[in-house]
């Protein structure tokens, strides 16, 4: 399945940046995430499919990078955030260089706000993926 492989090309390429990646539904990201920095992956949401055995489907994906905030500066969390929105960039740019990925379409990047109590600094992307099956 296509979402099956596309979210394997986003778990290897955020574990090569030193994430420890963990999937699931966003209501339970608080009491799985256990160790920083973390990548949470959201399941997929298939938005459009044309074809039968031939043909593109359309998916939204999700991923929050989150590292320890607990006492920095704001110059500091500043810094993270930049450099998560950089690494966030760069995962949907290694995804859209994969072979069954046609294009990497409305790519946001956001700053989160997460109400844990080891203030970690997060930062969400979300984008479309265009592929062929």
């Amino acid at each position: 399945m296509n979402h099956s492989h596309l979210s394997g090309v986003l778990r290897a390429a955020a574990g090569r940046r030193g994430y420890t990646v963990y999937t699931g539904s966003d209501d339970r990201m608080p009491q799985t995430v256990a160790a920083y920095p973390a990548a949470w992956l959201s399941p997929m949401k298939l938005l459009s499919s044309d074809g039968r055995s031939h043909g593109t489907a359309v998916y939204e994906a999700s991923v929050r990078l989150m590292r320890h905030g607990h006492r920095l500066t704001p110059d500091a969390e500043q810094a993270a955030r930049c450099r998560m929105e950089e690494q966030l960039i760069d995962l949907f740019t290694e995804l859209s260089g994969d072979e069954r990925v046609i294009a990497v379409e409305r790519l946001t990047v956001r700053p989160d706000t997460l109400s844990r109590p080891d203030g970690c600094v997060a930062m969400t992307a979300v984008a479309r993926i265009v592929t062929h099956f």
